[in-house]
């Protein structure tokens, strides 16, 4: 477990998000990408199970209570709370080196808290040996599920980026189809409203007309007017 931390911890610093390329890539659709992200959250769901199965089973075997949620709590509480002060401190004009400040010290706030805690009860519950065993053992396991946590966490919102633009696509189709012509009218009204010009029919003279009664009456008056005039 401590040698995976390390890994995980070594690989997102050295390439960042980059080492969700096998399920962010750009080559990759939807549909693709969610088949990749799902493995990994069921490995995510496991390494959180393992913790507190191998806290059931020390529990168990020692007959005695062990002492790793405050910890946890902790460790999990340090991404929001360093985000939101520096948030605030943004808001309030604080310069970079004051709120590169405020977040490391209560990032590191939360962490000896929480490790403090749990090895002070820990060490009442199960002795000196032990507690400090199983504390340093938990806090390396809370760390490797917190990293895990966060970037399929970073995949997830990757993924729900573009779903959302997707989606706003079709909205926007949709809804140019339906009611994006102005004045209230649609493409679809367009289409079915768009009638096809009917017969027209035409005089001695040429002249159009919409309809035959109006062709004879004025073919009338054309024959009446060449009678007049010859």
């Amino acid at each position: 477990m401590l040698a995976a931390t390390i890994l995980e911890v070594l690989i997102y610093a050295i390439v960042g998000n980059n080492c969700m390329w096998w399920c962010l890539s750009k080559e990759y659709g939807f549909w693709s990408k969610l088949f990749r992200i799902i493995p990994f959250a069921v490995f995510v769901v496991l390494q959180i199970g393992q913790i507190f199965m191998f806290k059931g089973v020390l529990e168990e075997m020692m007959g005695k209570s062990l002492s790793m949620k405050l910890l946890f709590i902790c460790f999990v509480l340090t991404f929001p709370v360093v985000f939101v002060l520096s948030v605030g401190a943004d808001i309030f004009g604080a310069s970079d080196e004051t709120k590169n400040s405020i977040g490391t010290t209560a990032f590191w706030i939360l962490v000896i808290a929480g490790l403090a805690w749990s090895l002070v009860r820990n060490i009442m519950s199960v002795g000196i040996k032990h507690g400090v065993v199983f504390t340093v053992f938990s806090a390396v396991c809370v760390v490797a599920v917190c990293l895990a946590v966060f970037v399929f966490l970073v995949a997830l919102i990757a993924l729900f980026f573009q779903v959302l633009i997707t989606v706003a696509a079709c909205g926007a189709i949709f809804f140019i189809l339906t009611n994006g012509m102005g004045k209230g009218s649609s493409m679809v009204d367009e289409f079915a409203n768009h009638k096809s010009p009917g017969p027209v029919f035409r005089d001695e003279d040429g002249h159009l007309h919409h309809n035959s009664a109006a062709r004879d009456s004025a073919n009338r008056k054309i024959a009446e007017r060449r009678n007049g005039e010859s």
